[in-house]
């Protein structure tokens, strides 16, 4: 089987939430909510494919909340969060999801992450 770039970033992600949640003593959790983003990151990129959308077109909802909301609900299984809780995530995730794009904006003028390097 040959390991793509795609599964090479989907082991990446796994093995670096992991490893936080090893750091921060919650192993179990950083394991959970790293599984639940990629794998929501996944989901939502199979969506984005089926609606036609065209590689790093934004999507609304597709693109902010696709690998939160199958965090949570990973992780909700060994630590529930509250309602409020789970609320909050779901409207600071938008807002920092813009902001840092706008500032990767910034600091790369017009460089798209998604272009190959030459």
């Amino acid at each position: 089987m040959e390991i793509t770039r795609h599964s090479e970033d989907f082991f990446a992600g796994l093995l670096v939430g992991t490893i936080v949640g090893i750091i921060q003593g919650r192993e179990i959790i950083g394991f959970l909510q790293s599984l639940g983003a990629m794998l929501g990151d996944l989901v939502s990129s199979f969506i984005k494919r089926r609606l036609k959308r065209k590689p790093g077109q934004w999507t609304p909802v597709l693109d902010e909340e696709g690998f939160l909301v199958l965090a949570l609900i990973l992780s909700n299984t060994i630590e529930p969060l509250e309602s409020t809780t789970f609320i909050f995530l779901l409207i600071i995730t938008p807002i920092i999801h813009f902001g840092t794009n706008k500032l990767k904006e910034v600091i790369l003028v017009g460089r798209v992450f998604s272009e190959p390097q030459s």
